[in-house]
Parts: structure tokens; C-alpha cells; sequence
């Protein structure tokens, strides 16, 4: 949890927050992307105000929650995040994607810190290795 916070931390997106539309969402082909990505039971009624919920997060929790999701369930589970979004709401999914490639770039920064021998370390390097456990 700790790497997931420090990745998250490294990872703030500097993107606008344009809040989510309650457009209509086309169900069927939401349901088929869904089944191709290997989850063809997912509730829809259930899942819909979850995602919506996701989508007005602010940049902040939103890194939060793609840093803990991707500590958890890994790439997957972010692509069917960002499949969801692409219905729910896809005028976040370009937000998302910043958020995204922000994540990965704070968790090569971090596993670059960790790599690096101890007594080379900035202070700043020092910080995240510590947070993030290394």
C-alpha cells in the first residue's frame, strides 16, 4: 500500500477535470467489450453508477486509485477501468490516460530509485525509496 500511495503521489496528473456526461451508454456493445476483455457476467444496472462515480473523481483520487488498482490487479484490471470509462463516460477516458501514463512513469522513477545504491541517492531519492519500501 505503501508503493501504491508513493506511486500515486509521484503521479498527479496536471489535467483539467472536465466532470463526467450522463450521456446514454450503448449497453450492448458495453456488454460485449466487457465480455471480451473476460468479464461476460458483469452486471451492468451495478456496475454503471460505480464507473460514473469513478469518472468525477478528482486528478487526485483518480491517480490514487489507478496507482492501488494497478498495485492489485495489475495492467488489467486499469484496461477495464479505461474500457468502462470508454462508455460510461469517454470524454474522461483522455484524462484517464494522462492519469495512467503519469502512474507508470512515477513507478519507473521509483524502481529506478530503488536500483540505485543507497549511498548514491539525492535526498529526494532517499524519500521515495523509503516510502515505497526499497
Amino acid at each position: 500500500m505503501r508503493r501504491a500511495l508513493m506511486v500515486a503521489v509521484l503521479a498527479l496528473a496536471a489535467v483539467g477535470l472536465s466532470g463526467c456526461a450522463q450521456g446514454d451508454v450503448d449497453r450492448e456493445a458495453w456488454r460485449a467489450a466487457l465480455a471480451d476483455a473476460g468479464a461476460p457476467s458483469a452486471d451492468l444496472d451495478k456496475l454503471e453508477p460505480l464507473v460514473r462515480d469513478d469518472c468525477e473523481k478528482d486528478d487526485d483520487a483518480l491517480a490514487l486509485m489507478i496507482a492501488v488498482t494497478s498495485d492489485e490487479g495489475g495492467d488489467e484490471a486499469v484496461e477495464r477501468m479505461r474500457l468502462n470509462m470508454r462508455y460510461v463516460c469517454p470524454d474522461e477516458v483522455e484524462r484517464f490516460d494522462a492519469a495512467i501514463a503519469d502512474a507508470r512513469q512515477g513507478s519507473e522513477r521509483a524502481e529506478r530509485i530503488c536500483d540505485k545504491p543507497a549511498a548514491e541517492r539525492t535526498d529526494e531519492e532517499r524519500m521515495v525509496a523509503e516510502a515505497t519500501g526499497c
